[in-house]
């Protein structure tokens, strides 16, 4: 319950960070390489942020992977499954 509730948590921060353009270093790179900043709380504190830049294939790349393990985790704790796969991980 409480890794569910870590989980849930983690993804609201990372949903609810506002994405922030960043200078864009690289001159002669197309605007797919440009870099998109975003800022999150630093787990356990009320203070500190973490600021987070990748370029726009990065974060889709990223996202697809969050969504993906909370799928996952989400159906071995339900015991679904979709069609052709294993509820409990296995082959």
């Amino acid at each position: 319950m409480k890794a569910m509730l870590f989980l849930t948590a983690t993804l609201a921060m990372t949903a609810v960070a506002a994405p922030v353009a960043a200078k864009d270093d690289h001159s002669g790179k197309d605007a797919k390489e440009k870099l998109i900043c975003k800022t999150d709380g630093a787990t356990g504190s009320r203070i500190r942020k973490n600021r987070v830049c990748k370029t726009e294939e990065e974060w889709r790349e990223f996202y697809a992977n969050t969504k993906k393990n909370v799928d996952e985790y989400t159906s071995k704790q339900s015991g679904y499954a979709p069609p052709g796969q294993n509820p409990l991980g296995g082959s």
